[in-house]
């Protein structure tokens, strides 16, 4: 009897804990479910095609989508906001010294700018906005620029003391993102977006920490921090979103397959043609004749929002056609990159 009462309590035991287990594991799912679906349902960027799917045309092969099964997202650890000493400190480490003019912007609240004789500096606190801008217009510089041509290396050595010393940052703080490269159009001032050969203009990026993919903005051709250069090494400006620490979640999360982003893709937000020269909320989805995917790569969004949370993108990228536009112009494209979310 006393064997028979063994046996029935050590069934009984098993069972709570096959129960228990099985009860930890559908806890973990649903909250790691709920954990996406809290920030995953849209992007925080302005999507102004929802009304019909964009003519895209795929032309991505399985080889070229070459990205890992799951990522983290990333948790933003502060406020992203700067505080008025160190707002003094990278005016004054800039060569700003004189007082700012001040306004209000309902959106993003307070405005510093400070106009210098080559520069000038626009502050926003609340978003960790700095950016550092030429008086002097692009064309004029470029055009002269001179001869001398210094190498990449070079430029981004610049361009890693000029932000190391300026920002309370060390070189061990910041990862390189890449280069992109842009020359002036023709008849305008706006930059285009081109090949190292042909450019004019080369842009440093960089992201805060040191994660697999680079962190962009809602500008797919901005990181984080970006820094243009003339090739002769001549700094046109610095664009920078600070106060931003981040640290990987703890767990992983599955990525799209090739054949979910396939399915998905006319889900993908329309955030830029001929880089930003063409102004998205002047168009119609008729307007669009047709968009040919060419390229695709992983980033996490820094969105702005206030979830706190940056998830992965794809970032996908091709040649658009526009009615109003002649010929075929550079666009670009986000879409989540989580599974299970359009």
């Amino acid at each position: 009897m006393k064997r028979l009462n063994i046996k029935k309590l050590i069934i009984i035991l098993l069972v709570i804990a096959i129960g228990f287990v099985v009860f930890l594991f559908t806890k973990t799912k649903k909250t790691n479910t709920e954990i996406i679906e809290r920030f995953q349902q849209n992007l925080n960027v302005p999507n102004y095609f929802q009304e019909n799917p964009l003519p895209i045309e795929n032309n991505i092969k399985k080889s070229d989508f070459d990205f890992p099964p799951t990522l983290p997202y990333l948790k933003q650890t502060n406020s992203g906001t700067l505080d008025t000493s160190y707002v003094n400190q990278i005016s004054s480490n800039l060569g700003f010294d004189n007082e700012p003019l001040t306004y209000n912007d309902i959106k993003n609240g307070k405005v510093l700018i400070w106009n210098g004789e080559e520069y000038s500096l626009t502050i926003i606190p609340q978003r960790g906005s700095v950016q550092m801008v030429s008086n002097i217009s692009i064309r004029n510089l470029v055009q002269n620029s001179g001869n001398i041509v210094m190498n990449e290396n070079e430029i981004k050595n610049i361009a890693t003391e000029l932000i190391s010393s300026n920002f309370d940052l060390s070189s061990n703080d910041v990862q390189f993102a890449g280069f992109t490269y842009f020359k002036v159009q023709n008849g305008i001032e706006n930059l285009a977006k081109t090949n190292k050969d042909d450019s004019q203009i080369i842009q440093i990026n960089y992201s805060e920490g040191n994660f697999k993919y680079p962190i962009l903005t809602a500008d797919p051709d901005k990181s984080q921090i970006t820094v243009q250069f003339l090739k002769n090494g001549h700094i046109i400006n610095l664009s920078a979103n600070l106060g931003f620490n981040f640290q990987e979640s703890p767990s992983q999360y599955p990525l799209k397959t090739f054949d979910q982003f396939s399915d998905q893709i006319t889900s993908s937000v329309l955030i830029s043609l001929d880089n930003n020269n063409v102004n998205l909320p002047d168009l119609k989805n008729s307007d669009i004749n047709n968009l040919i995917i060419e390229k695709v790569s992983l980033a996490y969004l820094l969105d702005f929002s206030n979830q706190n949370i940056v998830q992965p993108v794809f970032l996908i990228e091709g040649q658009a056609l526009i009615k109003s536009v002649k010929g075929p112009v550079n666009a670009s494209l986000y879409l989540p990159a989580f599974e299970g979310f359009k």
